[in-house]
């Protein structure tokens, strides 16, 4: 468990390879490798997920966006917590995040 509360002190910043689109409900992410074309992965965030995206900007760690995600949703804590760490695990290791050094100003 120390580690998961390392973890949920991180502050996180989109990676500069990925553009994103809202459309209605969802959240569209692509890769982009070289030129603007190359479409290395395409993947498609959903609800909570959705949310956690747009609340990515270095400013908030993932202890703050887990308490804004429980007010805004019907979430238990132990379960948001554990599903933040699981998708951006899944964002790390695509590159779609990256680690912020420090926090940034809003």
């Amino acid at each position: 468990m120390k580690e998961t509360g390392y973890i949920m002190k991180r502050y996180y910043y989109k990676s500069p390879s990925v553009i994103s689109k809202r459309m209605a409900e969802e959240v569209v992410l692509a890769i982009i490798r070289g030129k603007v074309g190359d479409l290395e992965k395409v993947y498609t965030l959903s609800g909570v997920g959705a949310r956690i995206w747009e609340l990515i900007d270095g400013s908030r760690n993932l202890e703050d966006i887990k308490k804004i995600i429980i007010k805004e949703f019907t979430v238990e804590s132990q379960e948001v917590e554990n599903d933040i760490i699981s998708l951006f695990r899944q964002l790390e290791k695509n590159d779609c995040v990256r680690i912020q050094k420090q926090k940034r100003s809003r």
